[in-house]
């Protein structure tokens, strides 16, 4: 993975919308295509994900198929694949639908999809959603091409319980660090580090490495 972007298909992103102080965050809305064939084409965009903030109804109903479409295309465009053969990993955000839900691959042409809201930095609140999870039997799509239900021609797809936040002075011990990292690996989970590597502690790094 060279480089990731998150967009919406909304006029402004969930941080934009919010941001009325100053200049808002735009989002990819009506220019899905255009916004697409730059990143990937021109910048080597690796992966994308694309959640639903500031959209109407008939946006949400369109809105992944949409932009699968306009990923297929633009890799088709610069040769299938980008960054010395690797595909692009897209992602959609929109876990108020509970994809995992629905008769068939959650959002097929995705390759992650969330699962949950925001995951807070601390122990409770992490475990709390990983016992919804298991209880809403999230993962019963996930998994490699041809495992769990998920096959289609874009590979195998999995969950996100969202980034992780592990640090130095954060809301968790070191221990409960290390079992969120663990679980989330037993999960399948796509492991997303919140934190600055720049100045990332030897222990930190260490829980990271698995070492």
């Amino acid at each position: 993975l060279d480089i990731g972007l998150y967009t919406t298909s909304g006029n402004y992103t969930c941080a934009g919308e919010q941001n009325d102080g100053g200049v808002r965050q735009r989002g990819s809305g009506g220019f899905q295509r255009e916004d697409v064939e730059l990143w990937i084409r021109e910048w080597g965009v690796t992966y994308i994900k694309h959640c639903l903030c500031n959209t109407t109804a008939a946006i949400r109903r369109e809105a992944f198929p949409i932009m699968r479409r306009a990923i297929d295309r633009a890799q088709a465009g610069a040769g299938k694949t980008v960054a010395g053969g690797q595909k692009v990993v897209y992602e959609c955000a929109n876990y108020p639908d509970q994809p995992w839900k629905i008769g068939r691959t959650p959002f097929e042409g995705c390759n992650v999809w969330r699962v949950s809201e925001d995951v807070p930095d601390s122990f409770k609140g992490w475990t709390a959603v990983v016992d919804k999870a298991v209880v809403d039997r999230v993962n019963q799509k996930a998994g490699p091409a041809g495992a769990g239900g998920h096959d289609n021609k874009w590979g195998g797809g999995w969950s996100s319980f969202d980034y992780l936040q592990v640090r130095i002075g954060g809301g968790q011990t070191l221990d409960e660090y290390r079992a969120q990292v663990s679980l989330w690996a037993v999960l399948g989970a796509p492991l997303f580090i919140g934190a600055d590597v720049r100045t990332m502690s030897e222990e930190v790094l260490a829980i990271y490495k698995n070492a």
